[in-house]
């Protein structure tokens, strides 16, 4: 029995699984995820890709209460809140990086 075509992956027809990208990614991963779609949306930028994936690797490195008060003070005192958000994080990643 040969490899299959690329025709019999694509359309399903292969012997071998069909493999989502999602199945074995890990609860905490999708936490993540959630958690940083969320906080782009209440920020507005939900297209900005780079703003996510800082947004990820805050909630992945920080704690859930970190990043939700450094959005906060970002709301309060920022004149443009969306950058001061993203130096808070990185200066905080960068700090819990060293640590």
């Amino acid at each position: 029995m040969g490899n299959p075509s690329i025709n019999d992956i694509v359309t399903g027809n292969s012997s071998k699984k069909n493999i989502n990208v999602y199945d074995n990614v890990n609860d905490r991963v999708r936490s993540v995820d959630a958690k940083a779609q969320h906080l782009s949306e209440k920020m507005g930028n939900e297209e900005n890709r780079v703003a996510y994936k800082l947004y990820c690797k805050a909630f992945y490195v920080l704690s859930e209460d970190e990043v939700w008060r450094l959005y906060e003070l970002a709301q309060s005192k920022g004149r443009d809140p969306a950058k001061y958000l993203s130096w808070l994080l990185s200066n905080e990643i960068r700090r819990a990086s060293r640590g």
